[in-house]
């Protein structure tokens, strides 16, 4: 049976730019398109390409309300996914119930998947918890893995 990985977008797989404790309402005036083309993507990026070539099922799962243009950004950028979950236009509701309630959803949706493993990415420790809740979901911490990887990538090899 697959794996299913799932990857938050901001943060966590490009280089979120959030000044601290933006509004739900002033993000939105930022994600435009535009803007999202020039976002840098993180080393994370990494562990979902070596998902993806073991044939794990990838989901990007963001609560950034729906644009008909992210899957082309995520096309441009390199980031390849099998389902994409976005926030549904005027849905106010907390990220993490919100990213609880979609993974939910989307398991139940797919009987295959129940049983299946389920690896979850996130920068934002409330996602973390409430998508831990779920049975057979491993949590991983993206502020952490970018955060080693960044060390590991930027170690100076000569002088060891």
């Amino acid at each position: 049976m697959k794996k299913i990985c799932i990857f938050d977008y901001d943060g966590c797989l490009i280089r979120e730019y959030a000044p601290k404790g933006e509004t739900l309402s002033a993000f939105y005036r930022r994600n435009v398109f535009w803007r999202n083309l020039f976002y840098k993507t993180t080393n994370l990026l990494l562990i979902l390409l070596a998902e993806k070539s073991k044939g794990n099922l990838i989901v990007i799962c963001t609560a950034r309300e729906y644009r008909w243009w992210l899957p082309f950004v995520l096309w441009f950028k390199g980031i390849p996914y099998d389902v994409l979950i976005q926030r549904y236009v005027g849905d106010m509701t907390p990220t993490g119930i919100l990213k609880q309630k979609q993974i939910l959803e989307f398991i139940i949706s797919n009987n295959d998947y129940i049983f299946a493993d389920k690896d979850f990415y996130d920068d934002n420790q409330e996602n973390l918890d409430m998508v831990g809740m779920i049975n057979n979901v491993k949590v991983h911490n993206a502020n952490l893995m970018n955060e080693e990887m960044d060390k590991w990538f930027n170690m100076d090899l000569h002088n060891q």
